[in-house]
C-alpha cells in the first residue's frame, strides 16, 4: 500500500479496493487529573514536520474550528520537540489487516479506526466514507497493555473532538485530547496507572472516565473521573476501593463493563456478573451518587455482556445486552430493554450472537447463526438479510463478527475476523446491510 496525496493536498493512504481493509484507526485522545500538571500541546501530525511544543497553548485551527487557548506555565513546556510520528509512512497490506481494535463512526462518511502495533497504536480518519484515510496518530505514544474499544479507551464526541486514554506498562496513564479531529494533539498524565474501562462525554466539554486497578481478593477498584473543561482537569466523582469506604455506594466485586449518559446529569453503570440479571447502577446528578435498578431476572441467563446503550440520541429507548448460554462454549445475546428512560427494564430474547448495533429505537442488526439480522420494530421481531457475494467471500475468510455500527437506517460498517487476534477486513453498506463492499 503506497500514500498519496488527497484532493486538499493532504497525505492520505488508498488500499486497492481487492484486499480487504483492516483499516485501523485510532482514536480521540483523553484526561488530565487536576494537580498532575499542565498538559502539553503537540502539533499536528498530518503535516509531515516534527511536533513541538507551543508555549502559549494556543493550537491551529482546521476546517473551521480552532481549538481553545491552554494554559502553560514555562517550567511545564519541554525545552526540546516531541517528535511526531511521520504521517507518509508506508504500510503494507498485510500490517493492515492485523490486530485491529476498534473503530467509530460518527455518520456514514466521517469516522475512526485504529489498529495495534507492536504494543501501541495508530489511529487513521476518513471523510469520505473510507475511500481516503489520514493518519491521526498522537505523537509519544507507548507500548501499552489494555483493551482498545470505542467506549473504553476512545470516544469521539463528533469528528473534531475526541480522546485517548492509554495505560503504559509501567509509567503512569496517559491522555491525549484533540479539538481538531486528530491533527493536533494535547497530551497530560494521571498521577498513577490505572486502566480506562468506560469513557463518555456529553459535550465537547463534560465528560465521565471509569477507571479500575488490579483486582485482589475478589474485589476491584474502581474510580469514576468527572471534567468540566474538556479533559484539562479531572476530578473523582464515585469510587469503591477494598482499601476502605467506597465513595458513592459503587460495588466493590464487580468490574464495569460499560457506561452511559444521555445528559449531564443522568447515566448508567453496567458491572459483569453471574446474576441471572445485568447488574445496573443509576445516577441522576452527574455521577456523584449511584444507586442500583432492581431487575426482575430470567432464569436462563448467565451474566451481563456490556453496558447500556441508548442508540442515536435516544433519551427513553435503550438497552444493555445479556449472554445465555446453549451448550458448551455456545452463548446467545439477548436483551433487557427500557422504553421509560431507564426507569424500568424488561427482558427481550433477541437470540443473536457477536455484535449487535441499533440506529434508533426501531432499527437494528445482529448476527444469528452466521446471518445477519435485522429488525425495523425495535427487536420484537427479526429477519434474516441474504448475503452478497461480498459478505459471503469476507464470511469464509473472516467468519467472526468483531464490530458492527449503524449510524443511520442505511449507513453501516461491519469489521469481521478470526477468534482472537489477526487479519480482519472492514466492510461498508449504504442500503441498510443488503449489500457490502470493501472499504478502500
Amino acid at each position: 500500500m503506497g500514500v498519496r496525496k488527497s484532493k486538499n493536498g493532504g497525505r492520505v493512504m488508498s488500499v486497492d479496493k481487492r484486499i480487504c481493509l483492516a483499516a485501523v484507526l485510532l482514536t480521540a485522545s483523553c484526561l488530565v487529573l487536576g494537580g498532575c500538571g499542565q498538559p502539553r500541546h503537540i502539533e499536528s501530525l498530518s503535516q509531515g514536520s516534527a511536533a513541538s511544543v507551543m508555549p502559549d497553548g494556543q493550537s491551529s485551527g482546521v476546517d473551521g474550528v480552532s481549538s481553545a487557548p491552554l494554559p502553560a506555565r514555562a517550567a511545564d513546556v519541554p525545552k526540546e520537540p516531541i517528535p511526531a510520528q511521520p504521517s507518509d509512512m508506508e504500510i503494507d497490506d498485510a500490517a493492515l489487516r492485523s490486530h485491529l481494535a476498534g473503530m467509530q463512526w460518527l455518520d456514514g462518511d466521517r469516522g475512526y479506526a485504529w489498529e495495534r502495533t507492536g504494543g501501541g497504536f495508530r489511529l487513521y480518519r476518513t471523510e469520505d466514507g473510507g475511500e481516503e484515510w489520514r493518519d491521526a496518530t498522537p505523537p509519544g505514544t507507548p507500548a501499552f497493555s489494555g483493551g482498545l474499544d470505542a467506549g473504553r479507551a476512545v470516544y469521539f464526541f463528533d469528528s473534531m473532538h475526541g480522546w485517548i486514554c492509554l495505560a503504559p506498562d509501567e509509567d503512569p496513564t496517559l491522555v491525549f485530547r484533540t479539538d481538531d479531529g486528530g491533527r493536533t494533539w494535547t497530551e497530560s498524565k494521571l498521577p498513577v496507572r490505572t486502566e480506562p474501562t468506560a469513557m463518555q462525554f456529553v459535550t465537547p466539554t463534560k465528560g465521565w472516565l471509569m477507571t479500575s486497578a488490579d483486582a485482589a481478593m475478589g474485589r476491584v477498584e474502581k474510580t469514576l473521573y468527572v471534567t468540566d473543561d474538556g479533559g484539562l482537569s479531572w476530578k473523582p466523582s464515585a469510587e469503591s476501593s477494598y482499601a476502605g469506604e467506597s465513595k458513592g455506594l459503587l460495588p466493590e466485586r464487580e468490574a464495569v463493563t460499560g457506561m452511559h449518559f444521555i445528559d449531564a446529569k443522568n447515566g448508567w453503570l453496567a458491572f459483569g456478573s453471574h446474576d441471572p440479571a445485568p447488574v445496573l447502577y443509576r445516577t441522576k446528578d452527574g455521577g456523584e451518587a449511584w444507586s442500583k435498578i432492581p431487575i426482575e431476572p430470567a432464569s436462563d441467563v448467565r451474566y451481563g455482556a456490556g453496558g447500556p446503550e441508548f442508540p442515536g440520541g435516544q433519551t427513553r429507548f435503550g438497552y444493555t445486552l445479556v449472554y445465555r448460554n446453549e451448550g458448551a462454549d455456545r452463548r446467545r445475546l439477548d436483551a433487557y430493554v427500557t422504553d421509560d428512560g431507564g426507569d424500568s427494564w424488561s427482558f427481550k430474547p433477541w437470540n443473536l450472537e457477536g455484535a449487535a448495533s441499533f440506529a434508533d429505537l426501531r432499527h437494528g442488526w445482529g448476527w444469528r447463526n452466521g446471518e445477519l439480522m435485522a429488525t425495523a420494530d425495535g427487536g420484537s421481531s427479526w429477519n434474516a438479510i441474504p448475503a452478497g457475494p461480498t459478505l459471503r467471500k469476507m464470511l469464509r475468510k473472516f467468519p467472526v463478527p468483531k464490530s458492527l455500527q449503524f449510524t443511520g437506517a442505511r449507513d453501516g460498517w461491519l469489521l469481521l475476523g478470526e477468534n482472537g487476534e489477526g487479519e480482519t477486513a472492514l466492510l461498508r453498506s449504504r442500503d441498510g446491510g443488503m449489500t457490502w463492499i470493501a472499504s478502500s
